[in-house]
């Protein structure tokens, strides 16, 4: 039987804390840049919605070729978590 390593309580609070996954990051597929469709599923809204999110800025975009848009991960969870905090009637500040 192998014995398995302890770590101290000093080496445990030392380690950052890693935040739980937001609401959204398990709803979308695991890789960076998204389809309009997946982004639209995840929040429950329509691609048209999506597209007009992207008019506003709300998210970061990429065109890889031509007129295919693809939108970052990250980009969605950031607009989750805001949507969330104006919800609850917070602010977050952008100079942290």
């Amino acid at each position: 039987m192998a014995k398995r390593a302890v770590k101290s309580k000093k080496e445990t609070e030392d380690q950052p804390k890693q935040a739980p996954p937001s609401w959204i990051e398990q709803w979308l597929p695991k890789k960076e840049l998204l389809r309009l469709d997946e982004v639209a599923i995840a929040f429950d809204v329509s691609e048209s919605t999506i597209r007009r999110w992207i008019d506003h800025h709300h998210f970061t975009t990429v065109r890889p070729t031509g007129a295919i848009v693809r939108i970052t991960r990250a980009s969605v969870v950031e607009f989750s978590l805001k949507k969330m905090f104006e919800s609850r009637n917070m602010t977050i500040s952008d100079n942290q």
